[in-house]
């Protein structure tokens, strides 16, 4: 199975370029104008992602996956259908509290007041 892509760049900029790529999910396998920005965005342990700021770890093999490949292409440019459904979901970490606060041993717990988003 491969995928030919021609993605959009999310930004107005009309001097960003799209991203024009084939994709073998199978095999890993990246082709044609745009495969050497695919493969070296793959390299990078993370991208950014949506809602920023937010980054997505990738994978250890992220040429065959298609989360990670959708998190690649989705960082800068608008997804094509197919890789839609695999874009990474932000999930709220419930473990971060609401508000800032020092506990009972003097340890401050940093809550979500501070985090900027």
């Amino acid at each position: 199975m491969k995928f030919d892509f021609n993605c959009r760049s999310q930004s107005g900029n009309p001097l960003m370029p799209g991203l024009v790529f084939s994709w073998n999910p199978l095999t890993g396998e990246v082709s044609g104008p745009d495969a050497d920005e695919v493969r070296k965005m793959a390299t990078w342990g993370s991208v950014p992602a949506h809602p920023t700021p937010w980054a997505w770890t990738l994978g250890p093999d992220p040429l065959k996956s298609y989360t990670d490949m959708a998190a690649v292409v989705g960082s800068y440019w608008n997804l094509p259908p197919e890789l839609v459904q695999y874009y990474p979901v932000w999930e709220e970490d419930e473990s971060i509290p609401e508000f800032t606060y020092v506990d009972a041993d003097g340890v401050g717990h940093i809550g979500r007041d501070q985090l900027i988003y």
